[in-house]
């Protein structure tokens, strides 16, 4: 199986990614997740831009390609930020697993998984009220003022947590990604008017998800429950808002510098250069 990593630039480089708490832990993390994946699957790839591409590669991962499809999205609104995993979905011929950066496999994924159509962290239903109030408030809106919705589209019942994106369906992917970028093309302009266009991304790329898998009857698995028990248990941890936590920083640090220790010499290397070519 290919595992795929994405990185799309929507920050400041390595000088202040974005949705991190700094450049380091966002390496940190990026380390030990792509050498668990290789460890356990021995294909990875990452499709990212050009200018993020000169410093992925010094950084010295096992991925077998470093792709730039990730140029294609300049004309698209950065804080769509989502954007860029939809992308690399979109470019894959193969079955395949997305994994985020701040998503690391500590153990391979069960095979009754990986035989479903597509295999994500968790459903997100509607009638727990974390998800209702981070969904539907942005359905409605969608809903009463957007184009191009993919049909069932006002189920309303649940999302999934795309932290990973198992698919072995890769017409379901096609269609998927096309509604994605449908979507975008015709409504960015006018939502970035009067919403903030990062809280529209868990709609139109985990919502939009759940509603097309519904509607083509996919068999969809997932690898902890919607209230993350069992998560620890199955070797998965995803860092979510512990991206932005300091503590969570100093210590993937000192893991990286006891276990990885040519990678945490790659790291303050890279960090060395932030402010020069690498930015």
């Amino acid at each position: 199986m290919k595992v795929v990593y994405s990185y799309w630039d929507t920050g400041n480089g390595l000088k202040k990614p974005g949705n991190w708490f700094n450049s380091r832990l966002m390496l940190s993390s990026m380390i030990i997740s792509v050498l668990n994946s290789h460890k356990h699957y021995g294909r990875v790839e990452i499709v990212t831009d050009s200018c993020s591409k000169l410093w992925i590669e010094k950084l010295g991962l096992p991925f077998e390609s470093i792709k730039t499809d990730l140029d294609e999205l300049d004309k698209y609104d950065k804080n769509s930020w989502a954007l860029g995993k939809i992308k690399a979905y979109s470019i894959q011929k193969e079955p395949f697993i997305h994994v985020d950066l701040d998503v690391i496999l500590f153990e391979a994924l069960s095979d009754k998984l990986v035989s479903n159509e597509l295999y994500v962290q968790n459903f997100e239903p509607f009638d727990i009220d974390t998800y209702s109030k981070t969904y539907v408030p942005y359905i409605e809106l969608l809903a009463k003022n957007g184009k191009d919705l993919p049909i069932g589209f006002h189920d309303r019942k649940h999302a999934l947590n795309l932290g990973i994106y198992g698919c072995n369906n890769l017409d379901f992917n096609q269609i998927f990604c096309d509604s994605v970028f449908t979507f975008i093309n015709n409504n960015e302009n006018y939502f970035k008017t009067c919403v903030p266009l990062d809280k529209l991304c868990v709609v139109w790329e985990q919502y939009f998800c759940a509603v097309i898998a519904d509607k083509m009857g996919l068999s969809i698995g997932t690898v902890i429950d919607p209230n993350y028990k069992l998560a620890t248990e199955s070797g998965y941890t995803h860092l979510l808002i512990d991206k932005y936590n300091e503590k969570v920083a100093n210590n993937f640090n000192e893991h990286i510098k006891t276990t990885y220790p040519e990678y945490y010499e790659s790291i303050n290397e890279l960090l060395k250069l932030k402010d020069t070519k690498l930015s």
